[in-house]
């Protein structure tokens, strides 16, 4: 699997806006957003979706971490490991 990362090359480094093309084009407010689109073209995952909460709640308690008292190194974990959930579902649908 490879993956391309889009950026809005008229942003500066310091610009966070929600000005840009990819920024208008996918609906995007505010930074970061993570949004995996599938080989068909579809929007397969989004951050920013709140439907996606159950399942990164779900994550938290899979890995044994408690949510209000969680570390920022546990919550890179959490977050690492529901995106690769997330990336392998949206393969295997393909």
């Amino acid at each position: 699997m490879s993956l391309v990362f889009a950026l809005d090359r008229t942003r500066q480094k310091d610009d966070f806006s929600k000005k840009g093309e990819t920024a208008e084009r996918y609906g995007v407010t505010g930074y970061p957003t993570y949004i995996l689109i599938d080989r068909s073209g579809k929007i397969a995952f989004r951050s920013d979706d709140p439907a996606i909460f159950p399942s990164f709640q779900a994550t938290v308690k899979e890995l044994g971490f408690e949510a209000s008292k969680i570390t920022e190194e546990q919550a890179s974990r959490v977050i690492e490991r529901f995106l690769d959930m997330t990336l392998e579902k949206a393969v295997r649908l393909q």
